[in-house]
């Protein structure tokens, strides 16, 4: 029996090491604390959906406006380091995977869902996964190639009805989903995935973002987030999880497990 399950992943610092943005930024001029500066203040003033920062920038700031092409986020793209093992983590979802149980087979379909330029992720992700399997910010071109104008933002509650379109498409069902983000961009579709049983795995210790995801997964390789999937989803237990990575040409060096609290706490 294959039981196929969704495996939607964000982008920025999820997959990647750090904010795709910062390349564009450098790429045209920018220095990175000005561009950093104008994050933090979009955030402030809270009228975008949390992960739509940078296509704002690119439409609307003066020192963006009207200078970023379509060559600039793919070259962005190619700048942008991804996490160690991110290649092996594709690899690996590409087979189906044996159950506990005999006969029993397990499908894991990937799917990059991602605020940052489509652009920006198929560059670095080139080789990787399919762009077919990459849902993330469109742009609207001039003749010249340059942001012209925002076609379609997955950020914050876009990412939901970026999966709807995603599970429609592929015939799987919400309480199949598993989903893997980092940031406030991710809250809305973490939500949705665990009101429909689903999995959401966080890789960020981050208070708002740990109480709502299944679980989180800390570490600096990407395929380290196969460990909790494996246990909770395919039932296999850590032994068998060390021979199964290890058949991958992949060592547990180590696997340590906390319980961690965020107490806010005042007198009155």
């Amino acid at each position: 029996m294959l039981k196929r399950y969704l495996v939607g992943t964000d982008f920025d610092k999820t997959l990647s090491k750090e904010d795709s943005g910062i390349h564009v930024a450098e790429l045209i001029g920018v220095d990175i604390s000005d561009f950093e500066k104008k994050l933090d203040d979009l955030r402030v003033k809270y009228f975008l959906q949390p992960g739509a920062e940078l296509a704002y920038l690119l439409t609307h700031d003066e020192q963006f406006k009207g200078k970023v092409t379509k060559e600039i986020l793919k070259k962005a793209g190619k700048r942008t380091q991804l996490k160690d093992t991110t290649k092996e983590f594709f690899e690996i979802l590409k087979n189906p995977i044996k159950g506990v149980k005999r006969g029993e087979e397990y499908l894991f379909v990937p799917y990059v869902i991602s605020a940052a330029p489509k652009e920006i992720v198929e560059a670095c992700l080139e080789d990787i996964i399919s762009p077919d399997n990459i849902v993330a910010t469109e742009f609207t071109f001039d003749e010249r190639g340059i942001v012209k104008g925002i076609k379609k933002t997955i950020a914050g509650y876009g990412k939901v009805i970026a999966l709807d379109e995603i599970l429609e498409r592929e015939n799987i069902p919400k309480n199949q989903v598993i989903y893997i983000g980092d940031g406030l961009s991710d809250i809305h579709l973490m939500l949705e995935v665990r009101t429909y049983k689903g999995f959401p795995i966080s890789v960020s210790l981050s208070s708002y973002l740990s109480h709502v995801a299944h679980i989180s997964v800390i570490s600096a390789e990407t395929v380290a987030v196969l460990i909790p999937i494996l246990k909770n989803i395919v039932g296999y237990s850590e032994a068998r999880i060390r021979d199964f990575l290890l058949e991958k040409g992949l060592a547990i060096r180590s696997l340590q497990e906390a319980e961690v609290y965020w107490p806010a706490i005042r007198k009155i």
